[in-house]
């Protein structure tokens, strides 16, 4: 044979008939072969008796396909073949961990058709999500698989378990959205190399036995990039493992073949989530492990509110679904963030649970956390926040269903806290500040969002934070002396001989603040963002001694009150955020606050905002108001006719956050036709779409109730 290609496998309808899809007597003539570039190998009905003979064409051998390959015949192309650099193996059906293991070590891949049930870990590795190293097959062979049960001990056989058709299809389909991608270079080459060889563990820049360049990039820029892009994939597998986990925990939850100990506890979900717990730690690299918790929090949350709901698993679900979360928590993660971020948004945010009943139960078990930030909770009274894993750790806690009882408990135990954030309907406010007052470091303190905060107990907590003492306050409730500067102390327990630093704190938030209180606040000298609720009454001019104050939010308030602060220091101000507040003058935002970034505007009613008397005309003839800094900018307002009127008065937006309260679609549409803010890179539509525009490429992300999510290229002209 004087070819130097073999194909007997015919992969698309119209091909010549000459091939033969049954190879079982070519298999038998590739021991006779030699000097082989590619072979393309059909099925084999006895295939478990066949060898795969390489030896004529190990050094040749470039590209390889095979409907239906044997483990062993995968271990003996990895042994044998070191220059392959295409392979389609689209019948390896095993353990995900030692097929993993196996590719790895091919090292000049550069195209991969891989489309079987229980292989996400095989994308994992070459996507950079997995970092497997040299681990021998043993140790892959410990790892826990979709198709295995993972409740073992030493020389115990594993426990099936069986995967719905719907499941295994749900797989199919996404690792052939996968190989589409890959065969029609929407991953280029270079990227998925790159992916593949530096994003794990390997310095930016190193060679590599490739044949493309690899990009030199940070490992910060590297993650920001990852995750910016949710169809690579490195996040469609993210999404794969987290399908899988989900689905894991429903399975041991809903498992009616197991039984409570003598202890009243179930036992059979604790070996699979150690195991599990230690695979995360072993090959989730640790550059990627904080935004991979968040989005595997997702799926898990999801279920665990199905679950919930349904009484005859509530109770095992309760008990499990904790300790599964807990595992998929990478050791290196020191920060649960449950708290989107709707002002400054990231696509990461859409990712975020805001349901933290799961996370509040999951406390217990976690351990040297750094910061806290939870949403709503649904919880009953007798369920207490236990910190006890990250007392000695935890430095920025924010909450925003929150109790007297979890300051009490974080002023009790967490001495280091230096940012405490906490909204909510609180009950039995009557001390707060007797709590607030065993925090010595803080440099963050916004209490803006809690509405049931008195303002004696509010004076209190601002005067002390400035250095200000009331002595007859102090020394008995309801006193009513005049605010002096401390020179010396009583022995009073409310008292203590340690005095605040006011110049250290540099954000703070309050509700209903009285008149009184605002010079008080001046004493903050490097307060850099300041948040103000339920202003009614005063002025903010004594502000104006701030000169690091870069960042100021109004909510519920009168605008008129921060007019004259805002003739004087509005320049300073970088980032303004007004919020249902009556009386919000555009056009004098626009000559007050030249150097502003970052606007919001949200507002319920449109008359608390006011424009110029002609703004809905377009043959308008006065000049519309500028804002020639401003790159981002959120709205919220019952007007399409205001937004429009916005957005053609800010044309160098870069990140616009809406969220639409109207039915009115012609801004999306001409956003999206590029007839608007041509500047645009990214779009937040509601809570559940993201546009990221590149060139002529919108790409859309949509984000389901269910957990799940879909990415969409459109190219336009």
């Amino acid at each position: 044979m004087g070819s130097s290609s073999l194909n007997h496998k015919d992969m698309t309808t119209g091909v010549s008939g000459g091939k033969t899809r049954n190879c079982d007597l070519i298999y038998r003539a590739l021991a006779l072969l030699r000097d082989l570039r590619e072979v393309r190998l059909g099925t084999t009905k006895n295939r478990d008796n066949v060898a795969l003979e390489v030896e004529g064409f190990r050094d040749t051998l470039e590209d390889f396909s095979c409907e239906n390959i044997l483990m062993s015949h995968l271990k003996t192309l990895v042994t044998k073949c070191k220059q392959i650099r295409c392979l389609d193996i689209r019948g390896a059906f095993g353990h995900p961990f030692r097929i993993c293991g196996y590719n790895s070590k091919f090292n000049h891949l550069e195209k991969l058709w891989h489309v079987s049930g229980d292989l996400h870990v095989l994308v994992c590795c070459l996507a950079g999500i997995l970092s497997l190293g040299e681990e021998s097959e043993k140790e892959f062979q410990n790892a826990p698989s979709c198709n295995e049960g993972v409740s073992v001990d030493s020389g115990v056989k594993p426990r099936p378990v069986p995967i719905t058709p719907a499941s295994r299809e749900e797989v199919l389909q996404f690792f052939g959205s996968v190989v589409r991608r890959m065969l029609n270079q929407d991953i280029s080459a270079c990227y998925v190399t790159f992916i593949a060889r530096v994003a794990v563990d390997k310095a930016p820049g190193q060679s590599f036995p490739c044949s493309v360049p690899v990009p030199s990039y940070s490992g910060e820029e590297l993650c920001k990039m990852i995750f910016a892009y949710p169809d690579t994939l490195v996040n469609m597998d993210v999404e794969v493992i987290g399908r899988y986990v989900s689905g894991l925990m429903e399975r041991l939850t809903t498992d009616a073949s197991c039984q409570r100990g003598s202890d009243g506890k179930y036992h059979h979900y604790q070996e699979p989530c150690r195991r599990l717990e230690e695979c995360i730690n072993r090959y989730v690299p640790p550059n990627l492990a904080s935004d991979f918790t968040i989005r595997i929090m997702r799926h898990i949350n999801v279920t665990y509110t199905k679950l919930m709901k349904n009484a005859d698993f509530k109770s095992a679900c309760a008990e499990i679904a904790p300790v599964l979360l807990k595992s998929v928590i990478h050791n290196t993660v020191k920060k649960i963030d449950c708290i989107r971020d709707t002002w400054h948004p990231t696509l990461l945010d859409c990712y975020k649970i805001t349901d933290c009943d799961l996370i509040y139960r999951t406390l217990p078990l976690l351990g040297d956390l750094k910061e806290l930030k939870l949403g709503r909770i649904d919880r009953s009274e007798n369920m207490s926040m236990e910190v006890g894993g990250f007392a000695n750790t935890l430095e920025k806690f924010s909450c925003r269903s929150f109790w007297e009882c979890d300051i009490e408990t974080l002023s009790k135990n967490c001495k280091n806290i230096r940012s405490l954030d906490i909204g909510g309907s609180a009950y039995y406010l009557s001390k707060i500040f007797d709590y607030i007052f065993g925090f010595k470091h803080l440099e963050k303190l916004n209490l803006s969002l809690l509405t049931d905060m008195s303002s004696y107990e509010l004076k209190r907590t601002v005067t002390w934070m400035a250095g200000i003492l009331r002595i007859e306050t102090l020394s008995q409730a309801g006193g009513s002396g005049t605010l002096s500067r401390s020179t010396g102390l009583s022995n009073d327990r409310e008292e203590s001989s340690y005095l605040p630093r006011p110049e250290k704190l540099k954000v703070f938030g309050c509700v209903s603040p009285e008149p009184h209180l605002i010079p008080v606040i001046a004493y903050f000298s490097n307060l850099t963002s300041l948040v103000l609720s339920y202003l009614q009454v005063g002025s903010l001019t004594p502000l104006t001694v701030l000169k690091q104050l870069q960042n100021l939010t109004l909510i519920e308030s009168r605008f008129s009150l921060v007019e004259d602060f805002l003739k004087i220091s509005g320049n300073q101000m970088k980032c303004l955020n007004i919020i249902n507040s009556s009386g919000t003058d555009f056009k004098f935002i626009s000559q007050n606050c030249r150097s502003l970034e970052c606007l919001h505007l949200q507002f319920k009613f449109i008359e608390y905002l006011h424009f110029p008397v002609h703004y809905r005309r377009d043959d308008s003839d006065s000049a519309l108001p500028d804002f020639p800094s401003v790159t981002r900018l959120q709205l919220c307002i019952p007007d399409p006719e205001a937004v429009k009127h916005i957005t053609n008065c800010l044309l160098n937006v870069k990140k616009l956050s809406l969220l639409p309260a109207f039915n009115d679609g012609s801004i999306f549409e001409k956003i999206f036709e590029g007839t608007a803010l041509r500047e645009l890179e990214e779009l937040y539509w509601g809570s559940n779409i993201v546009l990221k525009f590149n060139g002529n490429v919108i790409t859309v992300n949509e984000f389901y109730v269910d957990g799940s999510t879909s990415v969409h290229h459109v190219t336009h002209k």
